[in-house]
């Protein structure tokens, strides 16, 4: 990781994310929008060596070498809560998940150490391709469409 740079909005409200990644540390801001309102967060703290943005895992996780026993500890940096954490993703099974893009066979991926645990349905085949994400208790579903 070098940089992440984000721009957006929430239902009309700004947020940013600005982090820089050198030297084994992780300095910048973020501000977010979530329940309790605006988070500000400033941050500059050392981070392990192949530290991932947390914005950056779903560009990462297709790249992994996934197979049936396949389990990777990712150290993450979340900017919008300025913490380090650790994310765990373990194949837990496989099955065929039929999405709007189509029907695949899956590794069902169980991905936890963030703020809920997260189910991922990845190709069987290469090119890995998340087909379906889904957050453990809200009924939330991002799929694969054409």
């Amino acid at each position: 990781m070098r940089s992440v740079v984000q721009r957006g909005s929430v239902q009309g409200t700004p947020t940013t994310i600005d982090a820089t990644y050198a030297n084994g540390r992780v300095k910048g801001s973020a501000t977010t929008v979530g329940q309790s309102g605006v988070k500000n967060v400033t941050f500059d703290t050392t981070v392990v060596a192949g530290t991932i943005d947390e914005n950056a895992l779903s560009a990462l996780v297709p790249a992994l070498p996934w197979s049936r026993t396949a389990s990777f500890s990712i150290p993450i940096f979340s900017p919008g809560e300025g913490k380090a954490h650790t994310f765990t993703l373990k194949v837990t099974g496989a099955q065929s998940v039929t999405v709007p893009a189509g029907t695949f066979d899956a590794y069902v991926v169980e991905m936890s150490g963030g703020q809920l645990p997260v189910m991922l349905y990845i190709t069987t085949a290469q090119p890995y391709r998340v087909v379906k994400t889904a957050p453990v208790g809200p009924p939330l579903e991002i799929v694969l469409v054409k």
